[in-house]
């Protein structure tokens, strides 16, 4: 497949001739046809491209639980402690939807043989 032709069915232009190359790697390996492996690439970004936005967002939680905890622990007000406390429960459970959430993202990318770059 000319790298034309996988712009021109996926939407998406590689940065540089070595992505392509590895791209055309994957069509070579890939048991359909042009158009099959397009929309496999296509579902795969799509998914990939999510699972980014979910490891941000995990991760900006996180440092908001870190600030949190710091700022009850130097508190000494009770109502104050209490009130950050409460705050940090809703948001570890934002956290633990998120990651779960991710945990499905990569369960669906390893249907596409992908490997995730990170850890939860």
């Amino acid at each position: 497949m000319l790298m034309q032709e996988f712009i021109d069915r996926t939407g998406y232009t590689p940065k540089s001739a070595q992505e392509y190359m590895e791209i055309e790697g994957e069509y070579y390996n890939f048991p359909g046809d042009k158009d099959e492996f397009c929309k496999m690439w296509k579902g795969r970004d799509q998914i990939q491209t999510r699972l980014k936005s979910c490891q941000e967002l995990t991760d900006r939680i996180r440092l908001n639980l870190m600030d949190i905890n710091m700022r009850r622990m130097k508190t000494a007000d009770s109502r104050t402690k209490k009130r950050l406390k409460s705050r940090e429960k809703r948001i570890r459970k934002e956290l633990e939807h998120l990651e779960s959430e991710c945990v499905d993202l990569i369960a669906r990318l390893d249907g596409f043989n992908y490997t995730p770059v990170f850890e939860l």
